[in-house]
């Protein structure tokens, strides 16, 4: 299950980063519109722990 969040590039860019330094992978939303200059992330919650994605959310969060 995936959730998309529309975002400015740095904003997008800051939670990657972020979630990175976490030890998660998130994807950026322009990695899937190129055509389209949509930013933003593409968040994937499927497959983990409540505690791994209230992890993931808090580093997300903590840079928005």
């Amino acid at each position: 299950m995936y959730s998309t969040w529309l975002l400015p590039e740095g904003a997008a860019l800051r939670a990657r980063d972020a979630t990175r330094a976490a030890g998660f992978e998130l994807n950026l939303l322009s990695s899937y519109s190129r055509s389209s200059g949509l930013t933003g992330l593409v968040i994937g919650f499927g497959g983990v722990t409540d505690q791994q994605l209230d992890t993931a959310l808090a580093a997300i969060t903590s840079v928005l």
